[in-house]
């Protein structure tokens, strides 16, 4: 029976990886990094639509915390593991595991690692406008190349629904990571955040996609792509933003149209 909200959640999905982005089982203590995604639909009519958001993806992540009560890094002597959203970061007490949440549309996903980490789902097309305003202009230089990608087309209409399909993608993907970033280091400057050049890691992961469907019929949900921040990638970043950081560790799930950065232990 439900209750006066209430929401439903449908395809509920729970992963774990590790440090390097390889899929590990849930319980596994290689695992180093947790994902839950779910779609919902609300019950309550009156419900809206933030509203649903955020009561989807805390019973999202009730079920994950509920799923890994039974792993040895969330087992505490007589207490159980809790969401404390008191404030920001939020973190899983006792152990003061770091959680992130994200929500577009009717999905939800949340994150949870021993080191800071962030989530972004995204089901909303970044437009060029939205790029143009807050992207670097390494990645605006990027996402200009990409269409010269598509020239091995004969047919001028396939590259161009190529070429589309490749900078939607490309736009999304640097608006994730770039969400997902600034969620990880709580990066209180939102617009330097987005405007922090992550080129490298983007190019990679789209590669590491486009290659992976070069010679896959079909892509699973549970397929990550993986970048590891290096010290070099760090100081190229920091030495023109002059915005130190730890370096990240990101995963590119296509599928599930998510993006998880984590800070590299």
């Amino acid at each position: 029976m439900t209750t006066s909200q209430s929401v439903n959640l449908i395809d509920s999905h729970l992963l774990a990886y590790d440090c390097h982005g390889r899929q590990q089982p849930l319980l596994s203590s290689n695992a180093k990094i947790w994902l839950a995604s779910a779609s919902f639909d609300s019950v309550n009519t009156a419900l809206n639509e933030q509203q649903a958001q955020k009561l989807a993806v805390r019973q999202l992540a009730s079920q994950l915390i509920s799923t890994l009560s039974a792993h040895s890094a969330f087992q505490t002597a007589h207490q159980d593991v809790r969401l404390d959203d008191s404030h920001y970061p939020y973190r899983l007490q006792p152990v003061g595991y770091p959680i992130s949440f994200s929500h577009s549309q009717r999905s939800v996903a949340c994150a949870i690692s021993s080191a800071d980490i962030g989530i972004d789902i995204e089901l909303n097309s970044v437009s060029a406008k939205v790029s143009k305003r807050f992207f670097h202009p390494n990645e605006l230089l990027w996402l200009n190349s990409l269409p010269q990608l598509s020239l091995m087309h004969s047919c001028p209409k396939q590259a161009t629904i190529k070429q589309t399909m490749s900078v939607e993608q490309a736009r999304n993907l640097l608006w994730m990571l770039k969400e997902a970033s600034i969620k990880a280091l709580g990066t209180d400057q939102l617009i330097s955040g987005l405007k922090t050049d992550l080129s490298l890691p983007a190019q990679q992961l789209l590669t590491d996609y486009q290659q992976h469907m070069q010679h896959n019929l079909n892509l699973e949900l549970h397929n990550a792509f993986s970048y590891q921040q290096s010290l070099t990638d760090k100081q190229l970043a920091t030495k023109s933003d002059n915005n130190s950081h730890p370096p990240l560790t990101y995963l590119y799930l296509p599928y599930l149209n998510l993006a998880v950065a984590a800070v590299s232990g």
